[in-house]
């Protein structure tokens, strides 16, 4: 069920959460609207959005957001980075095109011409070479931000070092879109050739992007002295975008032996002088394998939410989403509290309070919940709403309210919540249990009474004795495990 909720996710996020229910770390979705997830249980949960998680500081995320001034603390510390000229351009500005070709001549041709803030390579346009040139990128640049910056021109390959809790754990160089010529079609059939792979598709969705013939890639191709109904020759590479992030439909190869140690530590300082705990360093070199101080390559951006599509592309054997589990969760680090859950025919809300009751007994802060109240340590946090409404709504109000507070946990479970949501919430190495004959009396007869129901229907039953098994399932595979670590146990009350 986590890998299946998980598509809905981002694809970093999604990764990360995959990584982390292969390691037994319980995870939950915050909201529909959002790609914000919750790892780990009570106070040892951690809140995750593609890269961004507990551990990355909120003032770093919005200075590698904000394109000049990480520009200004990196050349502080002497790390190259291109010139830049930031204007502020106010909306139906008049002056707007002077200004920035003011600007232009300041830093010296070539220039970079960019949004401040906007990522994903959206507005930028390089190797601008004159005043006309500045024009177009301003008006594009234009249509994203009122901020713009304008920055040399630094010659050689991007590429995307990544950047966790302090090591390059990769490496990739990103390639430009372009297609090769075959000698018999044109740029718009080899286009349409490449954009049939399947792992192409729409943005962010897909591991690659379709390739786009627009105004920009029309106005490249005639830079190279083609149109897109022409036929290039065999093996010419033909460009159709100057960036070469994945976004725009670039493809990448892995490099990480090959950076330099220089880069490397560049890479690293970068990371720290900003202060975040992972990030993607993008290093502008026309060779990667040597020094920055040797041929002219600088750092052109740093990224706090970045995506692994680069890496993922580039060599798909190398684990990029594992150091970034263990940066949020080291190994062997728990990541689950001890829960207690109480379920029966009578004498639940009884045996709840004894069991906490107990459990405060050796010193701990314990939050329990039954059909009458929600308690944390002896404050009461929620009504329970059980008598009026049962069910995985009225349940989930009670429970969540109080997940991200203290250690253990006592929770009075009606059996007619534990059908309806299985053990979905029972994410743990063992589970000590007796069940009582009052209730497997009591489930059987739910099992059959449903059975009933459907047959009436003249549609088979299987289908609704796989999901009643499948909620029931969790007994059947308790009794593999002989754990005395385990964070859970049932009770079941008579």
């Amino acid at each position: 069920m986590s890998h299946i909720r998980a598509k809905w996710l981002d694809q970093s996020t999604a990764a990360l959460v995959r990584e982390a229910v292969k390691r037994g770390i319980p995870w939950r979705r915050i909201g529909p609207e959002t790609c914000f997830a919750k790892l780990g249980y009570g106070r040892l949960q951690k809140t995750i959005n593609e890269t961004v998680s507990h551990h990355t500081s909120s003032n770093a995320v919005w200075i590698s957001h904000d394109k000049a001034i990480s520009s200004r603390l990196l050349a502080e510390i002497g790390l190259p980075v291109p010139r830049q000229s930031v204007l502020q351009i106010a909306a139906n500005n008049a002056d707007a095109e002077k200004t920035a070709i003011a600007g232009a001549d300041k830093v010296g041709y070539l220039v970079v011409v960019k949004p401040m803030i906007r990522r994903k390579e959206l507005g930028i346009s390089v190797d601008v070479k004159d005043a006309a040139g500045v024009r177009r990128a301003v008006t594009e640049a234009l249509e994203y931000e009122n901020s713009i910056i304008i920055e040399s021109f630094i010659s050689g390959d991007d590429h995307r070092l990544l950047i966790v809790g302090g090591k390059m754990i990769a490496a990739a160089k990103r390639i430009p879109d372009h297609v090769i010529g075959d000698g018999r079609q044109s740029v718009s059939e080899l286009v349409g050739e490449v954009n049939q792979d399947p792992r192409r598709g729409k943005e962010f969705e897909a591991l690659l992007v379709h390739l786009e013939l627009n105004s920009q890639a029309k106005q490249l191709l005639a830079g190279q002295g083609l149109s897109t109904d022409q036929v290039p020759p065999s093996g010419q590479i033909v460009y159709v975008c100057k960036t070469a992030n994945i976004s725009t439909g670039g493809t990448a190869t892995d490099v990480t032996d090959k950076v330099h140690p220089d880069n490397m530590l560049a890479a690293v300082r970068t990371a720290a002088t900003l202060g975040l705990d992972v990030a993607g360093i993008d290093f502008l070199s026309p060779d990667i394998s040597r020094s920055y101080k040797e041929n002219g390559a600088a750092i052109c951006e740093v990224n706090s939410s970045l995506g692994k599509r680069p890496h993922w592309i580039a060599d798909k054997t190398r684990d990029v989403v594992g150091p970034m589990i263990d940066a949020i969760y080291p190994p062997g680090a728990p990541s689950l509290i001890p829960i207690t859950a109480i379920t029966g025919t009578s004498g639940k809300t009884t045996t709840t309070r004894m069991a906490a009751r107990i459990l405060e007994q050796s010193g701990q802060i314990v939050d329990f919940a039954t059909s009458d109240v929600a308690y944390i340590g002896r404050e009461m946090v929620v009504e329970a709403i059980w008598p009026a409404v049962l069910g995985r709504t009225s349940y989930c109000k009670v429970l969540k309210p109080i997940l991200p507070c203290w250690k253990p946990r006592v929770a009075e479970t009606l059996r007619a919540v534990l059908v309806s949501i299985g053990a979905m919430w029972l994410q743990s190495s063992m589970l000590r249990m007796t069940i009582s004959v009052r209730t497997v009396l009591a489930i059987l007869k739910i099992w059959h009474a449903l059975k009933a129901w459907w047959r009436e229907r003249h549609a088979s039953s299987w289908f609704l004795m796989a999901r009643i098994l499948a909620a029931l399932a969790w007994p059947m595979k308790l009794k593999q495990s002989t754990s005395s670590t385990s964070p859970w146990r049932l009770i079941l009350a008579h």
